[in-house]
């Protein structure tokens, strides 16, 4: 047997650790600030009055109930 030529490989991995990273850092990002966005959201859907209703096939959401699904 003999090894492989497996630069191209290499660099998809290195592409793939790149992107990880970058992803770690925004979830960091995100979660340091998920507190006071998330009482933000919380209030403002509190504080509204409409009703949703969600198609239970195609999960599709309206405001004002349809006879059937709009999908």
């Amino acid at each position: 047997m003999k090894a492989e030529d497996c630069k191209e490989a290499m660099q998809y991995v290195v592409f793939a650790w790149e992107a990880e990273k970058q992803l770690r850092a925004l979830i960091e990002k995100i979660q340091t600030n998920i507190s006071y966005f998330f009482g933000l959201i919380a209030q403002k859907i509190e504080s509204n009055q409409n009703k949703y209703y969600v198609c239970q096939v195609y999960g599709a959401t309206q405001i004002e109930g349809p006879q059937y699904c709009n999908v």
